[in-house]
């Protein structure tokens, strides 16, 4: 049933005490999903939202959730503005939602150059969220994750995607490889907005003046903010990380930045799984050209680019970022019909290696009965159905090496 701007208009007075409406103009949005008008009012503009459907309810329920951990302390070390909820009242089997209008211009992530003076707007707005307190998060009872848990997270969405039968081989091998990737991991988990995008920023002046929709409002990976950016040209991605060291002091930016294209990437499963949930076929077909499109991108860039002077200056000790490069051009695009009509039968598929995690439990039964090993093997990256970690840490490793130098030391006395 269309809800017209005097209806709206009339459910905020009762939402909101004391509200006097001297006027009305339309917002453009999706009129599938909510009915939606900006008020002028005795409490400047605000905004009146009546969600349309059950999954609109659920997104404004969890945005409103998000918005109250935004308390006025919060609020004052932000440097952008943050919707406000004024009041909610019923209406049929939704309520609408009042809240203040945080006006301003749009911009598209894909017109953005590497030298756009938004772009240290744009670093200095991700900095300020993530030296949020946790408590932000914690006491309001939001998602808090470590990197092992983003891990997971990632590891279910390329799984259940799998599991369809159109994700290549190939780019669920490449994932697989950045999983089990111990160092592209370590992270200290922050506040992070959790769906930042050019939807949710609004500009003026070369500068965020404010951040939308805090629905994903959370404790996680930084990485997962930046992913946006990975749609415009490299150079923006990395200078807006470069810019954001100087403020986190961040010391593995490189490291951000390649976890920031892979959640980019991974958008493409997720994009899958909608389309599959709804069973809509244009989304479906949408996915597989795009995974196709991944496919070449993985083996006609044989290593990234080199990293711009910000990120070197950023991090000078960085490791070189690479791709891996286990088939060819040629084999990997013949294998793309094959591996999405064949791939549930073992048959016509490659031997699978056997899981890292009972390769380490067997090393060390070996070890127990035969002494020090002169090392391990954590070269498999290739899980199956589960997340697969490197067995070894760094400090593992030479613990090992310093008992075996200690063995050989024994037997020359």
């Amino acid at each position: 049933m269309a809800r017209t701007p005097i209806t709206l208009a009339a459910l905020a007075t009762s939402a909101v005490s004391g509200l006097q409406v001297t006027g009305y103009r339309a917002l453009s949005g999706d009129a599938g999903v909510e009915h939606s008008v900006i008020l002028e009012s005795s409490e400047g503009d605000v905004l009146v939202q009546l969600p349309t459907s059950p999954t609109a309810e659920v997104h404004h329920s969890a945005k409103i959730l998000g918005q109250s951990a935004l308390t006025p302390g919060v609020r004052e070390q932000l440097p952008f503005a943050a919707p406000r909820v004024l009041g909610m009242t019923r209406c049929d089997d939704t309520r609408a939602i009042v809240s203040t209008f945080v006006s301003g211009d749009r911009f598209s992530v894909e017109d953005l150059s590497d030298d756009a003076l938004l772009l240290t707007s744009i670093a200095e707005t991700l900095a300020a969220i993530h030296a949020l307190p946790r408590l932000t998060v914690t006491q309001q009872g939001l998602p808090e994750r470590s990197s092992n848990d983003a891990r997971l997270d990632a590891q279910a969405i390329i799984d259940r995607a799998y599991q369809s039968g159109l994700v290549p081989e190939a780019v669920r091998q490449y994932w697989n490889e950045k999983l089990a990737d111990q160092a592209l991991w370590d992270f200290a988990p922050v506040v992070v907005h959790g769906s930042v995008s050019d939807d949710v920023l609004i500009v003026a002046d070369d500068h965020i003046t404010g951040v939308l929709d805090w629905a994903e409002l959370s404790v996680g990976d930084p990485a997962v903010d930046f992913a946006w950016l990975a749609a415009a040209e490299p150079e923006v991605l990395e200078r807006v990380a470069g810019l954001y060291a100087t403020h986190q002091a961040s010391a593995w930016v490189l490291a951000l930045v390649e976890r920031a294209r892979f959640w980019h990437e991974l958008e493409i499963a997720e994009w899958l799984l909608h389309g599959l949930e709804l069973r809509d076929q244009s989304i479906i077909d949408d996915a597989v050209e795009l995974f196709d499109q991944l496919v070449s991108h993985i083996f006609t860039v044989p290593s990234r680019e080199a990293p711009s002077s910000t990120l070197a200056d950023a991090e000078a000790a960085a490791r070189p970022e690479s791709v891996p490069d286990h088939f060819s051009e040629t084999a990997s695009f013949e294998m793309l019909d094959e591996d999405r009509m064949f791939q549930v039968d073992r048959d016509f598929r490659a031997e699978e290696l056997e899981d890292t995690a009972n390769d380490h439990e067997t090393n060390v039964v070996e070890r127990e009965a035969t002494g020090p090993s002169t090392g391990h093997d954590a070269s498999n990256t290739d899980g199956d159905d589960e997340f697969l970690t490197i067995p070894l840490s760094f400090n593992d490793e030479r613990s090992l090496a310093d008992e075996d130098g200690e063995n050989e030391k024994n037997e020359r006395e």
